[in-house]
């Protein structure tokens, strides 16, 4: 070998370990971009205050006399300028729903990282503009992500000020007004209800007082906007008997209810519904970010197959819309196979399942359960070691902070019976309980603090929530390390890899509330024992972020947060989702059109790129997406390990498509030998 050509080689490899040292500092970009986003938004939202200005009357004329020059009288008038009275009150802002969307943000940011080819910012900005004005706030986030990242990629000296955080939210928000800023940014704490209503012969004696479930809950009084979503269903689907879907701002809540009213029920054949289908449709709707679905229905579900389940649960963890669901026993169409299947709906983001069986039954859940099924955070429920011969009941226990406003736990039972609840000093729970025919339902305001005591039957189902002005919650993801070309890049991803250390990110909207030295994540198994422990530690420099690593197991878990709180109690939160470790993950690479489907317009073409880390295996490529856009779909991928391979997807909306509707896909490869599956959610607009 000559001298040159190792020379060549020598600096070939130099540029490597340089490339992928500078990789290896991608994160800290990441924390410092992001930094300075949270940063500009806490400044933002400092100076959110309600101003009010009252106009004083002008005051009476009065007039003075004065002795002129020549001994005469004669008189002046004095002018008074009509002032303006401006009292400042300070506006309370939900941090709950602004951290949350600024971690929409940061996940937008993570995808832009990923891509290796930039959507150009003017396309940015259009499909920001675009998506708050047809009210699609978490695709605007996404979209608003990703031109921060670019726009720090790209700072160039003596424009700082233009291409900074602080500069393109400036920009944004001159763009679409403060009004709908307001909305991107979730100061005003907006929140969408949802409701899947069964329309079919089955449910004609269940019609109205599902009606008065539905009026219910939407005119239960809130200090926040509220819209408004309807999508029925039934057997099958057709205009004519279902929808179409409904969408009503916050400002029609009137014609909402007179829509609720309106509403027929239609001829049926077989018991089983629709019912997947009709909970997905929601998801086309301008849904905002954990927003509560509510499902109103006496069968079980036709659609129920294991991959459109798979799919739904895909939406609801995306959108963190918990699903819960009033069940009719009257008609006699649901089977236990089908109330397990909703029990494991319910379950996944924190929804609840009722039963309705009688007018009265609905009058009283009503009164009591309107605040605690609209938001709310989950408590673990931890079964206490059953004594030897103890047979029958079971003992759980729920821990109570301080912090919480209302308590509320589902107990879900044929038997309905021996159902007990135990305050920290021993007495029992009467107040607050509501017998609902197949369980019980506890709301207990003001709940004191420390270990309540809940007996139920071996076999039910229980839940546990609690409400507050400002939950103390968390949301996660995981950032994994890919090669793209020669260099190493850090994407997001909602579950772990397989055999790897898992590097976690979590995110406590009401950090404030907390001692952050306290915490501790904990990551437990499908019944909530303990398998590890993991220590956090802060996450840059703005608050409320925090990272830790653990070796993921290779089955099934779940997350818990433990810590205190500033009154040094303890708290405990469960996180949403059941996680298993993969071997293979799929992302956005590049998307030259951006991630707008322009009805009638041209086609619109995203490449994903796929990641495998175990033997090579072809893999094929399914979609879902009820509205039929993909014109062009690969029917299989190469996958081999330490490599990425690249996969094409075209889509192309048709004239008539309805604009402003998110448009939801969900990617799956599947793996011919090895039958792993990875799932990727892409959410474009119809522009």
């Amino acid at each position: 070998m000559g001298k040159g050509t190792a020379c060549f080689l020598a600096a070939f490899v130099f540029i490597l370990v340089l490339q992928n040292a500078l990789a290896l500092d991608l994160d800290s970009f990441l924390v410092d971009t992001l930094d300075s986003t949270i940063l500009a938004l806490e400044r933002d939202r400092a100076t959110k205050d309600l101003t009010k200005s009252v106009t004083v009357p002008r005051r009476k004329i009065s007039y003075k006399k004065v002795t002129t020059a020549g001994g005469k009288w004669s008189s002046r008038r004095r002018r008074y300028s009509v002032r303006k009275k401006v009292t400042k009150q300070k506006k309370k802002i939900p941090l709950n729903k602004n951290l949350q969307a600024i971690n929409q943000i940061q996940n937008g940011m993570l995808e832009a990282n990923a891509m290796r080819r930039s959507v150009s910012k003017n396309r940015l900005l259009q499909h920001i503009k675009q998506a708050c004005n047809a009210k699609q706030f978490i695709f605007g986030r996404q979209m608003l992500g990703h031109q921060i990242y670019n726009a720090a990629k790209t700072r160039k000296r003596g424009r700082r000020s233009v291409n900074s955080p602080s500069g393109i939210l400036d920009k944004i928000k001159n763009e679409i007004g403060d009004t709908k800023f307001n909305q991107l940014m979730a100061y005003d704490g907006g929140v969408t209800l949802a409701f899947a209503l069964d329309t079919t012969g089955s449910m004609s004696d269940d019609i109205k007082q599902a009606k008065d479930i539905v009026k219910g809950i939407v005119t239960y009084k809130r200090t926040f906007l509220v819209d408004y979503v309807l999508s029925p269903f039934n057997d099958p689907i057709s205009h004519k008997y279902h929808g179409p879907l409904t969408y009503m701002e916050e400002t029609r809540e009137a014609q909402f209810l007179e829509l609720i009213k309106n509403v027929k029920h239609a001829d049926g054949g077989d018991c089983d519904e629709l019912a997947i289908t009709g909970i997905q449709e929601i998801f086309s709707a301008p849904l905002q970010y954990q927003s509560p679905i509510y499902v109103l229905t006496d069968a079980g579900a036709k659609d129920a197959t294991d991959e459109k389940i798979e799919i739904l649960k895909e939406l609801m963890f995306s959108y963190q819309s918990p699903v819960n669901f009033f069940l009719s026993t009257r008609g006699g169409c649901l089977q236990p196979k089908h109330i397990e299947l909703y029990k494991s709906l319910a379950d996944y983001i924190g929804g609840q399942v009722l039963f309705f069986s009688n007018k009265n039954h609905i009058g009283l859940t009503l009164n009591l359960i309107k605040k605690g099924l609209i938001g709310g955070s989950r408590i673990p429920v931890i079964q206490k070691k059953r004594r030897k011969r103890a047979v029958g009941n079971k003992q759980l226990s729920i821990l109570v902070d301080d912090s919480i406003e209302t308590l509320t736990a589902t107990v879900l039972d044929s038997s309905n019976r021996g159902v007990r609840l135990y305050n920290p000093a021993g007495r029992l729970q009467n107040g607050g309980k509501i017998d609902t025919g197949a369980g019980a339902l506890y709301v207990v305001e003001k709940p004191a603090v420390g270990e309540w005591k809940l007996v139920t039957p071996s076999n039910s189902f229980v839940t546990a929530k609690c409400v507050s002005l400002e939950n103390i919650d968390f949301e996660y993801n995981f950032l994994v390390s890919v090669k793209i070309g020669f260099r190493q890049k850090v994407i997001s991803s909602r579950e772990p890899l397989l055999g790897k250390q898992a590097t976690i990110i979590i995110t406590v909207p009401a950090h404030a509330k907390t001692i952050p030295s306290s915490y501790r994540l904990q990551v437990v198994d499908v019944g909530l024992n303990t398998l590890r422990v993991i220590s956090l530690k802060s996450h840059g420099k703005a608050s409320g972020r925090y990272k830790g690593s653990f070796a993921a197991p290779s089955g099934e878990f779940r997350l818990v947060l433990k810590g205190k709180t500033k009154r040094n109690r303890p708290f405990s939160r469960l996180a949403t989702g059941i996680l298993k470790p993969k071997n293979v993950m799929i992302h956005v690479h590049s998307a030259p059109r951006g991630f707008a489907v322009t009805a009638g317009g041209s086609r619109t073409t995203i490449i994903f790129a796929l990641h495998s880390y175990s033997t090579r295996d072809v893999f094929s490529v399914e979609a879902d997406e009820p509205k039929n856009f993909i014109v062009r779909l690969p029917r299989r991928v190469f996958g081999r390990p330490g490599r990425m391979s690249l996969f094409t997807i075209s889509f192309q909306a048709p004239r008539g498509a309805k604009k402003g509707q998110s448009y939801n896909v969900v990617i799956t490869v599947v793996g011919k030998t090895s039958n792993v599956k990875s799932r990727k959610h892409v959410q474009l607009l119809v522009v």
